[in-house]
């Protein structure tokens, strides 16, 4: 490709190789095979104004265009569809903020980031045009200045710093999966207030500071699983777009770079990053800068990859003592404290972010949240509901449906911490430690629960030092057997309590449904740690702690109840797990 006298103002290459850039006013595609050619120039006329505006804006900000199926879409200002027909997508209209938001692709629909006010707001975007939000105000562990890139499974690879981090700080990465669930942000080793991702082919990214100093290599889960300096020869260059090429490329094995004889060349200027392709071949848009002239080129290099090391052990026990260093350096994955779905408290001890699941250990079929997970209370709650439906209620009560009844529980509960799943209630103290144990882990101590509601700023209430009605979800004015049995205290083993809705909606919510109820550590926070269900801790005579959504308590993070034994339980007793730290 080549537009005399023009640089490259934005560009993007897909993992099959397919890129896509704007040069001299016009779009050029640079298809899979290494050709590249000038696209139509009435796509851009037949755009609307704004659409005109976000191909046209000039600049090297992150994620300016993203593929999505077979269609390539840009996003600055206004998020548009370029080619095969153009679009303006009018449900995202002026909301591409450069910084606070990024567009990554996708084999079906593409993923529009927005960070805005400490939320994450994840939107799903179609090849056609159509959006579909996904996450509308989870708590977000980065601020802007982000990246994002896609995910091989779905979804995208994100990183950033956490809120008021500075240029000393370590960068975090997590993923967003295809349906917006997020993950826990791992740590990485890479330090900076801004973060730049770069896709690798078979899965997972490449992720560095903005001076590119240092490179991590981080798997499909956005763990990090090697990190090395990066080297700092460039290309002699004065690049009006992008910067001057880097000699040395780090490659999809990780801690291995390359050595780039077309990137030495004098002059030579990347826009956006040189991107590895499934080929094999080192892909990049930029320019060869001669004096004021600028011509716009494509670089496809066939480049010779090291093949990934044999098990890092054996390696290290054969190699001379430097070498050694090198592997420890760049290749040992980092351990962190906690497992990904627990949340480190100052790095003492672990606890589930979110109230517990109960799956069956050895299949992972997941219990009924609505039943008792041993045999004997399910056939008492079963019963209960029998004998009781007839004479608790009004008509409209009585026919409230009962939730699917499963087979009864023969096999042993394993607790499993999961955002947006329903949490299991009717858990006995005793399934409730067996659970945690499966899992490897433990019931938390009451001290451990207090000082993990309290966060890092130790505040009486999750969010901070004074009582917010409807912050966290406890003290409903509604309570589901006043609903359905017409008084409070009657039939608490009833399956269909859960399922009850008040005038302001399901009393019982989902795991980590009330995003203002979180306590902060650090980039991360544990939820519902006061309200949505009491959570059993380890006391040999039976206490469970927190409140449920209907207690009356406005106690925050000293509330526990000690007047049950550790066999008892009903509709609104469930579990959280702890662990030690590593």
């Amino acid at each position: 490709m080549a537009a005399t006298a023009a640089s490259v103002a934005w560009s993007a290459i897909a993992r099959d190789g397919e890129g896509i850039a704007l040069a001299a006013e016009k779009l050029w595609r640079l298809d899979p095979s290494g050709e590249a050619s000038a696209l139509s120039e009435a796509l851009i006329a037949r755009l609307d104004e704004g659409g005109r505006a976000a191909v046209r804006a000039r600049g090297n900000e992150r994620r300016r265009a993203a593929r999505i199926g077979d269609a390539w879409f840009v996003a600055h200002g206004d998020v548009a569809r370029v080619a095969p027909e153009p679009l303006a997508v009018a449900a995202l209209a002026g909301r591409a903020h450069p910084g606070a938001t990024a567009l990554v692709g996708g084999a079906s629909r593409g993923t529009f980031l927005e960070i805005a006010g400490g939320v994450l707001r994840v939107t799903a975007v179609r090849p056609n045009g159509a959006i579909e939000v996904l996450e509308e105000g989870a708590p977000s562990p980065i601020a802007a200045r982000f990246d994002a890139v896609e995910r091989r499974r779905g979804g995208a690879i994100v990183a950033g710093a956490a809120g008021g981090a500075s240029s000393a700080s370590k960068l975090v990465a997590f993923f967003v999966d295809a349906d917006g669930r997020m993950s826990a942000p791992s740590p990485t080793s890479i330090a900076g207030a801004d973060a730049r991702l770069i896709a690798l082919p078979r899965g997972g990214a490449l992720l560095t500071d903005a001076a590119r100093t240092r490179v991590a290599w981080l798997d499909d889960d956005a763990r990090e699983i090697a990190a090395a300096a990066w080297p700092d020869e460039s290309a002699r260059a004065t690049c009006a777009e992008g910067e001057p090429a880097r000699v040395m490329m780090p490659t999809p094995t990780p801690g291995a770079f390359a050595r780039v004889a077309e990137l030495v060349a004098e002059g030579t200027c990347v826009v956006g990053d040189a991107t590895w392709s499934a080929d094999g071949t080192l892909r990049w848009f930029g320019a060869q800068v001669r004096g004021l002239d600028a011509t716009a080129e494509a670089g496809v290099v066939p480049v010779a990859v090291p093949p990934p090391a044999p098990h890092a052990r054996r390696r290290v026990e054969a190699a001379p003592r430097s070498f050694v260093a090198s592997i420890i350096a760049t290749v040992a994955p980092l351990v962190p404290a906690c497992p990904a779905d627990m949340v480190s408290i100052a790095g003492r001890y672990c606890v589930d972010r979110y109230e517990a699941t109960l799956v069956d250990a050895a299949s992972g079929e997941p219990f009924s949240p609505d039943y008792p997970a041993t045999p004997s209370f399910f056939d008492v709650a079963l019963a209960d509901w029998a004998t009781g439906r007839a004479r608790w209620g009004n008509a409209h009560a009585r026919a409230f449906p009962l939730p699917l009844v499963p087979r009864p529980p023969t096999v042993t509960p394993l607790a499993l911490s999961r955002r947006g799943a329903r949490p299991n209630g009717y858990v006995q103290g005793v399934v409730a430690e067996a659970a945690c144990v499966a899992a490897g882990k433990r019931l938390c101590t009451r001290d451990e629960i207090r000082t993990a509601c309290r966060g890092e700023d130790d505040t009486a209430f999750p969010y901070g030092p004074n009582y917010v009605e409807g912050a966290c979800n406890v003290f409903r004015d509604d309570h589901p057997a006043a609903i359905l049995h017409d008084n409070a205290s009657l039939g608490h083993l009833d399956p269909r309590l859960d399922r009850v809705a008040g005038a302001d909606g399901p009393l019982l919510r989902p795991a980590g449904a009330t995003p203002q109820c979180r306590s902060r550590w650090g980039a991360d926070a544990v939820y519902d740690l006061v309200g949505n269900l009491d959570e059993w801790i380890d006391d040999p005579k039976g206490a469970f702690a927190g409140g449920f959504f209907s207690r009356a308590t406005r106690a925050g993070c000293d509330a526990v109840i000690t007047a049950h034994p550790k066999v008892y339980l009903d509709y609104s007793t469930g579990v959280r797990c702890c662990k030690d730290a590593r």
